[in-house]
């Protein structure tokens, strides 16, 4: 995916991931695969979870912000 950055100190909720991957894989007209399946996916892509106050985090990913990707914010403009 062309909006994450990995690496050993890179981090991200896995419901703010999933919700990108669901948003990019529909817009594609691709299947789009339950939650449970991505999490499988994602563990036997070999990246680790935490559970720190009830939320699932993702290690080793993250994901671009608008700055990286180029992306304007032109609410204003």
């Amino acid at each position: 995916m062309a909006c994450c950055k990995l690496g050993e100190d890179e981090k991200v909720s896995s419901e703010e991931l999933y919700l990108k991957y669901r948003d990019y894989a529909w817009h594609r007209n691709e299947y789009v695969r339950p939650s449970n399946d991505f999490k499988a996916a994602m563990e036997l892509a070999g990246f680790k979870t935490t559970h720190p106050h009830n939320k699932v985090i993702y290690h080793g990913i993250r994901l671009l912000t608008d700055k990286e990707l180029g992306v304007e914010d032109d609410f204003l403009s």
